[in-house]
């Protein structure tokens, strides 16, 4: 394992590991002909995808911004939903 790096939930693969899976096969190196080598290479290419959409282990996750990013925004239609229920509700 790679220092800075977490391993993924479903495999304990590393993107770094995953990356080089990845890379020995579109050479050649690995045989695809062998039991177990294609659901290697293609969990390889699930924790890459999943990398890309969610940031690295390294430095700040790109996950924690997103789930910050939608709490803040729901709690911002919540209070513009309050406030506009509240002005209605008083006026009359």
């Amino acid at each position: 394992m790679v220092r800075g790096q977490a391993p993924s939930r479903s495999s304990g693969m590393t993107v770094a590991e995953a990356t080089r899976i990845v890379q020995q096969f579109e050479a050649g190196a690995l045989d695809p002909e062998l039991p177990g080598t294609m659901e290697l290479v293609n969990e390889a290419r699930r924790v890459g995808v999943v990398a890309a959409m969610w940031g690295t282990a390294d430095g700040r996750p790109q996950r924690g911004r997103a789930r910050r990013l939608v709490i803040v925004c729901c709690a911002i239609a919540a209070l513009t939903c309050t406030g506009l229920t509240l002005v209605f509700v008083t006026s009359r």
